[in-house]
């Protein structure tokens, strides 16, 4: 098997290309469904930079 992207020689149960390191087989795969029921997490707020910072400072 080739690699698509720079042409190099793989063996055909690989994942990425050593030479480049492009992705050649993805291993999930999900229905339009199952893409939908997929919940990001919302009780994480991401406090910025500087108030981690002197948060930081502060412990």
């Amino acid at each position: 098997m080739l690699c698509p992207k720079c042409g190099a020689s793989i063996a055909e149960e690989t994942l990425f290309c050593a030479n480049c390191g492009t992705r050649l087989k993805s291993d999930i795969f999900y229905s339009s469904e199952q893409r939908d029921n997929i919940t990001q997490p919302s009780s994480q707020i991401y406090a910025g930079f500087w108030l981690r910072f002197w948060a930081m400072l502060i412990v």
